[in-house]
């Protein structure tokens, strides 16, 4: 199954974990940075390619892809998107 056939229900977006791009470590283990791969067609929240960071505990782990394993996370379930540095 590839990323771009899987259908997103409201609010809900595709992440996966990823390093923070302005170098933030975060103080605990239920918070951690990723990478937004896929989000629904009609959020006007966050964008594919954006950092953010998500409550991994309330995330759902249901893919794996080359050893990378996919997210499905809440928008309400991010607490932080990092500004885009070019």
């Amino acid at each position: 199954m590839a990323l771009s056939d899987i259908t997103l229900g409201a609010n809900e977006v595709i992440v996966i974990l990823s390093d923070s791009t302005l170098s933030i470590v975060s103080a605990g283990k239920a918070l951690n940075f990723g990478t937004i791969q896929r989000v629904n067609q009609l959020t006007d929240r966050f964008r594919v390619s954006e950092s953010v960071m998500f409550d991994i505990n309330k995330a759902i782990p249901f893919m794996i892809i080359s050893g990378q394993i996919f997210y499905k996370v809440n928008e309400n379930d991010i607490s932080f998107s990092e500004p885009y540095l070019p």
